[in-house]
């Protein structure tokens, strides 16, 4: 009886070794893969809405396979903007990803230009699309990939100055800006590097508050002041000054955080301080 057990274990172990033979044999070509894994809005400016988009290309075979390009571009409400060509492309792994990036913009001209219809109904249709190429060695014909997004139209939150108190050369001298949201979603006062010009001489300007949100449609306030540091002429100037208001220009950027990027947004005010 051992003997017959002997001989169909030994048979168990050929066939195993037979099907690992057969699994390591020559490979069934198959294509890569290709995701979108990623489309959003990074920046909004009041020229231009950066995006950002990412690829994924997976490969589905043991060996390694190269690329030869990536042709993308992007359409605006089913209206095609740009295309371009990516080439700086690596060999894959067997098993192996490849993940590229692609930064491009959309102008705000772009945007205003759509039909009326489209613009009523509040919402910007992006979709990122484009084919990857893969070696001609591979013999493998090219994939497409898409995906399409939509976010509020996004306008640039309204600054105006709201006064100020007390006299530059004053530790108490404060300037007051309103920021009102114009966009359906909120945004939220992350950073303001300013600065006041006082007959021609350029003096830093603090955000003296941390972060503050602002509900669409409503207005915030923000409270500036002036930068203490050594060497400053203020009282020089202001001594030159006969009036006993204090006239001013206000300028640098506010940036604020936004569920769909950040929102970089130019200041160049008149003020007055008395």
């Amino acid at each position: 009886m051992i003997k017959p057990i002997r001989l169909l274990l030994a048979g168990v172990a050929v066939l195993g070794l037979l099907a690992a033979c057969a699994s390591q044999g020559p490979e069934i070509p198959e294509p890569p893969t290709v995701r979108v894994t990623r489309l959003a809005s990074t920046v909004i400016t009041p020229d231009v809405v950066k995006f950002e988009a990412k690829i994924v290309v997976h490969n589905n075979m043991r060996k390694s396979l190269d690329l030869e390009k990536v042709d993308y571009g992007s359409a605006l409400f089913d209206k095609q903007l740009f295309t371009s060509t990516f080439t700086d492309l690596k060999r894959m792994d067997g098993n192996g990803d490849e993940t590229v990036t692609f930064p491009f913009q959309i102008s705000m001209k772009d945007i205003l230009h759509q039909a009326p219809e489209l613009l009523a109904e509040g919402k910007l249709k992006v979709t990122f699309n484009g084919v990857v190429y893969p070696a001609a060695a591979s013999t493998f014909q090219p994939i497409a990939f898409t995906r399409t997004i939509e976010l509020p139209i996004p306008r640039i939150p309204q600054v105006s100055f709201a006064g100020a108190v007390g006299l530059p050369t004053q530790d108490l001298f404060r300037v007051r800006l309103n920021v009102k949201n114009t966009n359906e979603f909120p945004i939220s006062v992350d950073r303001i590097d300013t600065f006041l010009v006082l007959n021609q001489e350029k003096y830093r300007l603090l955000h003296t508050e941390k972060s503050t949100e602002i509900q669409p449609g409503e207005t915030g306030t923000v409270s500036l002041q002036m930068e203490n540091s050594t060497g400053k002429t203020l009282s020089m100037i202001l001594n030159a000054i006969q009036a006993q208001a204090v006239s001013f220009t206000l300028g640098g950027t506010i940036t604020c955080g936004t569920p769909y990027g950040w929102v970089f947004i130019p200041v160049e005010l008149q003020g007055q301080a008395q």
